[in-house]
């Protein structure tokens, strides 16, 4: 697929295409969220859902096609990882910048303390919603790994990723 032929529609549907395979990719992750880090990993995968422009999962997918590459599950894969990467990087920029705010919606940790909240948890909700923003990410970015170490590719190829 070369995105660039058509202009911004394969711009478009690339995009589409990373954010149809992160939706099916969050959906089945959410069925193995152990309950006591549901609200972590839900808010983290709320971050990942809103979207963005996706450039790097795009650039990803063309890179690998413009080196000759064509399939096309590998392809997505590699911009579901740069995604979850992404979306990883942002919580923690979020936490470190004092954001309130991310895509148009609360920040993770955010999410995680109006959680909290509702839940009538007692104690320093702030840091509590803080530090689970950060294990959810830090397990986000442990899944991407190993979405990047399933990609059917060989041994070398993977290592190299």
């Amino acid at each position: 697929m070369n995105i660039y032929a058509n202009g911004l529609s394969d711009l478009r549907s690339a995009k589409a295409q990373i954010d149809r395979d992160l939706e099916q990719f969050v959906a089945n992750w959410r069925l193995d969220f152990d309950p006591g880090s549901k609200d972590g990993l839900e808010a983290y995968c709320q971050i990942v859902l809103r979207g963005g422009k996706r450039l790097r999962g795009v650039l990803a997918m063309q890179s690998y096609y413009a080196h000759g590459g064509s399939d096309s599950v590998i392809a997505l894969g590699v911009a579901r990882v740069l995604e979850l990467v992404q979306a990883y990087l942002l919580v923690l920029d979020d936490i470190a910048d004092r954001s309130d705010l991310r895509r148009g919606g609360p920040s993770a940790h955010r999410l995680i303390q109006t959680l909290a909240t509702e839940k009538a948890m007692r104690g320093d909700l702030e840091h509590y919603s803080e530090a689970q923003a950060m294990n959810a990410a830090q397990c986000a970015i442990h899944k991407a790994a190993l979405e990047l170490l399933t990609l059917p590719v060989d041994d070398v190829t993977a290592r190299r990723a």
